[in-house]
């Protein structure tokens, strides 16, 4: 309550947030053409969606959330330290195009955000589909509307998602074990080369 209090957001709303820099491989675009495609009669309440970061894109990201109905999309800049928008979302999305690994993924997981991403780069490893979040193509605004629709009307869902991506991410993406695992991948390949 106090985190969506900082943020303007009602109690009785949906937040939605995306965290990532205001680039076009990011996708936010996709993003907000799904939102602008999402039925929004089964909510419970109002849809917010924050997209927080910063980039060359933001003047058109604006303009383009500016004609979507039914959601109020912000725009709230660099929201640090980030932890305040995790605690006041109900869900997470990250419509990339490229990523590495996806750090703000892991960070949204890590807090108990069911979340949604595009099916690409390191988000593969980390999202198990349809156990520990939804992975949707790239580029794919239906298919992201649909996923999102799914989640935003069933709070229960929502919350088996995200106990199940705060338990991956314990499990898996903890730093101390993924140091252990790179190195145990350096020892091999330098084993292997011998």
């Amino acid at each position: 309550d106090a985190a969506r209090s900082a943020l303007g957001i009602a109690r009785e709303a949906l937040c939605g947030l995306t965290s990532a820099s205001l680039h076009r491989r990011k996708g936010q675009d996709v993003l907000i053409d799904a939102l602008g495609r999402l039925d929004t009669s089964g909510l419970t309440g109002p849809l917010v969606w924050l997209l927080a970061g910063e980039g060359p894109e933001s003047a058109a990201l604006a303009a383009k959330a500016r004609a979507v109905a039914g959601v109020e999309i912000r725009l709230v800049g660099q929201l640090t330290p980030i932890e305040q928008a995790l605690a006041a979302a109900d869900i997470f999305c990250l419509p990339s195009r490229k990523e590495g690994l996806g750090v703000a993924l892991l960070e949204a997981m890590a807090a108990g955000l069911p979340v949604v991403a595009s099916a690409v780069g390191g988000m593969r490893e980390a999202v198990v589909d349809g156990e520990s979040g939804l992975l949707v193509p790239p580029e794919d605004p239906q298919a992201l509307a649909e996923a999102l629709g799914v989640l935003l009307c069933a709070p229960e869902r929502r919350a088996q998602l995200g106990n199940a991506a705060r338990a991956r991410v314990r499990a898996e993406f903890d730093v101390a074990r993924m140091c252990s695992r790179t190195e145990e991948l350096y020892v091999r390949l330098v084993r292997a080369d011998r």
